[in-house]
């Protein structure tokens, strides 16, 4: 692996799983004290709102992929709160969200969330006014698009903050990185991803505010390498993007994955306080195509690099490749 990723990886297992987001529980007390009284629906939506537009940027000094919460180890006086608050502001009732579900990653690569959001209101705008549940579902559009922008305008925040960064930045490579964080994050996932760089940025930042601050378990990548898939020829072919580069990125976003959920056992340490608990992440490679062929492709094989590459006892790509030829029906 890249130095980079060593680096963000011993970072990650230095962790401590007693740091709480604390922002987020002091966000959702706020937004219940201001519009509890709404109806459930467009309350979740200004929560959601509430929480992204108050918590802070967090991006490391070696990071590429950005996204994730501030989170801090509380002082005696905060600890005494969040004993006392947490039934009521880490998953409270009103701001419950299930998870375990995959979402539609093709339409978010293909619409981006303003063009979600876009819809959400034409659709809100366009329901007549005596049609069956006409209140409720112009409510569910309008909830709709309030989520969608108040993630757009999170990823606005990382564009500016990194642009700041990179205007104080001494080192010119690393300037050059966060010009380049700034452009992705202004993209995405805001509209259509056009490239694998923003395909990888515009999944993780959805993907980490559904697990942070929505604050559910198990919301899957699902089948990464397909979704990539296009991203990576084209620019392979343009000449924008190096193998290498591809697979230090996915690990990027792999590290990334695991920067929130806690480093215990899964079985027999505590559990991070964190409203996504200890959520597991899937990618789904290889598998079927529509029409029954092999989908395995070259990003199929980074990502079983990156990933391995990261294990205390990384099995060489190779060996992967063995193993698919001699065992066909994975």
């Amino acid at each position: 692996m890249r130095e980079r990723v060593a680096r963000l990886r011993e970072q990650l297992f230095a962790g401590d799983d007693r740091t709480v987001f604390w922002e987020r529980m002091l966000a959702l007390r706020r937004a219940h004290a201001r519009h509890g009284h709404e109806p459930p629906v467009r309350l979740y939506a200004l929560a959601l709102q509430e929480i992204t537009a108050s918590m802070s940027v967090v991006i490391g000094e070696d990071e590429l992929v950005v996204g994730r919460p501030r989170e801090v180890l509380l002082s005696a006086d905060e600890e005494a709160r969040f004993a006392r608050d947490a039934p009521a502001y880490l998953l409270p009732r009103w701001f419950h969200t299930r998870g375990h579900v995959t979402p539609a990653w093709d339409l978010l690569l293909a619409r981006g969330l303003l063009g979600i959001a876009e819809e959400a209101e034409a659709r809100r705008a366009a329901l007549p006014d005596d049609a069956e549940d006409a209140a409720a579902r112009r409510e569910f559009w309008e909830a709709a698009s309030l989520c969608c922008r108040a993630v757009v305008d999170l990823a606005r925040r990382y564009a500016e903050a990194a642009a700041g960064m990179a205007a104080a930045a001494a080192d010119p490579a690393r300037r050059a990185e966060l010009l380049a964080i700034a452009a992705t994050c202004r993209r995405v996932p805001a509209r259509p991803a056009r490239s694998f760089r923003e395909a990888v940025q515009s999944i993780w930042f959805v993907d980490f505010v559904l697990h942070a601050v929505c604050g559910a378990r198990d919301y899957s990548v699902g089948r990464l390498d397909q979704h990539l898939l296009p991203f990576y020829r084209a620019d392979l072919a343009a000449g924008r993007l190096g193998r290498e580069d591809a697979l230090e990125l996915l690990q990027c976003l792999f590290l990334q994955m695991n920067s929130f959920i806690g480093l215990h056992d899964h079985y027999t340490s505590p559990v991070k306080r964190s409203p996504c608990l200890d959520s597991v992440q899937y990618v789904v490679v290889g598998g079927q195509l529509p029409d029954g062929r092999d989908a395995t492709n070259p990003v199929s094989f980074l990502c079983l690099e990156a990933v391995d590459a990261l294990r205390p006892f990384p099995r060489r790509i190779d060996e992967y490749e063995t193993l698919l030829t001699e065992n066909p029906i994975w």
